[in-house]
């Protein structure tokens, strides 16, 4: 499409996208979300899927910021602020529901896996900022008086 048609059209749609279809597409799936705790698969697979995400976003973005020269805690704090699950991950979830490949427990167990390891982003990144604070101030040379006799 053409970029003087394109860019009116984008911005006439984007305005009922954001604030119609959005909404309502998160209405939509919170209402296809069961959380059924006293199931076994549902349990396993958000502590399974919760558990692998967290250390493999936390621990790959540590290791690389890492290997760059970066504190530990400052490097962790890195990976804790990629644990934003974004709404690709929630449409793709619903793509795979509807296609038949996810199970409505294991699509579930997943979309609340998102959401708890997005919630705890930010608590992580507050603790790891406070590290790396509480660090820097133990490393920091005492200040001595000048004293001249």
């Amino acid at each position: 499409m053409p970029h003087p048609l394109r860019k009116p059209l984008i911005e006439r749609l984007q305005a009922m996208t954001l604030g119609l279809l959005m909404p309502f597409f998160f209405m939509l799936t919170g209402l296809r979300t069961i959380v059924d705790l006293g199931s076994a698969a549902f349990v396993e697979i958000f502590i399974l899927t919760t558990l692998v995400a967290i250390i493999g976003k936390v621990g790959g973005t540590a290791v690389t910021a890492r290997l760059s020269g970066v504190s530990w805690p400052t490097a962790l704090g890195l990976g804790a602020l990629l644990q934003t699950k974004g709404l690709m991950e929630v449409i793709v979830l619903t793509i795979l529901l509807d296609a038949g490949v996810l199970s409505p427990n294991g699509f579930s167990a997943l979309i609340v896996m998102a959401v708890v390891s997005t919630a705890l982003a930010m608590p992580l990144t507050q603790l790891m900022l406070a590290l790396e604070n509480r660090q820097k101030r133990i490393n920091q040379p005492i200040a001595t008086p000048n004293l001249r006799l």
